[in-house]
């Protein structure tokens, strides 16, 4: 529970230091929007909303860089799910595999040609 002398504890926050958080939260907040919104434009909607998963990612490597959080293996775990979890949403798996299914193909068939000569 919240007391109320808690927030009278951010009035005594020095003015310089709610700057930089406005600023800060101002900057990023617009540079994620423009380059999540040019993204729309080039990818399409669906694939570009795929990647709002990858906003955890960040927050979780920020918490670690910036306030020196601890990363526990759950955190590991669920990071790469969401990976997983887009990679398949983007049709990056399928990619993946259709590329290695031709060159699978590729080799199959010089292996062949190289064996009846």
């Amino acid at each position: 529970m919240t007391t109320p002398k808690g927030f009278i504890r951010f009035a005594e926050i020095d003015m310089t230091l709610w700057g930089i958080f406005l600023f800060s939260a101002i900057f990023a907040t617009a540079v994620g929007h423009s380059l999540f919104n040019s993204m729309i434009k080039r990818i399409g909607t669906a694939e570009t909303a795929i990647f709002n998963n990858l906003s955890t990612i960040f927050a979780l490597i920020a918490s670690v860089l910036i306030l020196g959080e601890e990363i526990h293996v759950s955190q590991i775990i669920g990071c790469f799910l969401i990976v997983i979890g887009v990679l398949i949403g983007t049709g990056g798996v399928e990619e993946w595999l259709k590329k290695r299914k031709q060159q699978n193909v590729a080799e199959t068939f010089s292996e062949k040609a190289t064996s009846s000569s």
